[in-house]
């Protein structure tokens, strides 16, 4: 029974950090993939009073240029033709802005769309300069907030777990400070007197890392029952599934091996 508790001790901490680590990967992934998401179907539209180019959006506002393409102002043209007089048109013709959309290669964050804004608009060829993000930039913002916010949890998570696994593994090493000081003085190493607290964290390592992919997979199959369609539509299951069980069987032996790595070094040194 003290055995099962032993594991239970080490497998119960380990498996919430596995799964804040499965949440905060999956909330990078998230992120990262609405980036990709927005900068697919994203443009800033720049009305200039001459002819642009990728170079020159470059060299004007600094920023990395994926693409830019002009508006035709031939169908601009032809839906207010009707509409004006031959004269009008003619001069129309000739004063008629020419439109682009420029495509980037990342997004910018709200200060970088706004300082790209002003750089364009501070030049006199240019007339008009509209982002069209701010609908985008308040999911962004939500996101990058939980994105810190989970990456946070996990951090505190880490330390407590290798500072309670590392407590634990230290009562252990109390509780049989007889067995092992017997065992050692018959030539016995510590790390063979310490074996079975080495058996326990290794079963713990792994009974966690099944708990979490079983957990996972849950999840996965029953989705829909905790995120929304919306949200799904951004968000890439499989490669999420695939990384965090790669992250998960390394960082719970890590953690494991880690702590009693530790523990063995401290109470080395005390001797």
């Amino acid at each position: 029974m003290k055995y099962l508790k032993s594991i239970f001790a080490f497998t119960l901490p380990l498996f919430l950090l596995l799964m804040s680590l499965s949440a905060y990967l999956s909330v990078n992934n998230l992120v990262n993939n609405y980036k990709q998401e927005i900068i697919n179907d994203y443009s800033i539209l720049v009305v200039s009073r001459v002819p642009l180019n990728k170079d020159d959006i470059t060299k004007l506002a600094n920023i990395e240029v994926k693409d830019i393409k002009g508006i035709s102002r031939d169908d601009i043209l032809t839906n207010i033709k009707k509409q004006l007089s031959k004269t009008s048109f003619k001069l129309l013709q000739q004063k008629l802005p020419f439109f682009y959309k420029i495509y980037l290669t990342q997004y910018p964050s709200y200060s970088e769309l706004n300082l790209i804004q002003k750089q364009l608009k501070e030049f006199k060829t240019i007339k008009r300069v509209e982002t069209f993000a701010s609908n985008h930039n308040k999911i962004y913002a939500l996101l990058n907030f939980s994105q810190q916010l989970v990456k946070i949890v996990f951090g505190l998570f880490l330390i407590f777990v290798i500072l309670f696994l590392s407590k634990q593994i230290s009562i252990w090493f109390y509780e049989h400070k007889e067995r092992i000081e017997i065992v050692r003085y018959h030539g016995g190493s510590l790390t063979y007197s310490a074996k079975p607290i080495i058996q326990v964290s290794f079963i713990s390592a792994l009974l966690s890392i099944i708990l979490t992919i079983a957990t996972l997979f849950f999840i996965q199959k029953n989705i829909t029952m905790f995120f929304s369609e919306e949200f799904l539509s951004i968000f890439s299951q499989h490669k999420i599934v695939v990384i965090n069980y790669i992250f998960i069987a390394g960082l719970s032996l890590i953690v494991s091996t880690l702590s009693i790595v530790g523990v063995l070094i401290k109470y080395q040194t005390k001797k």
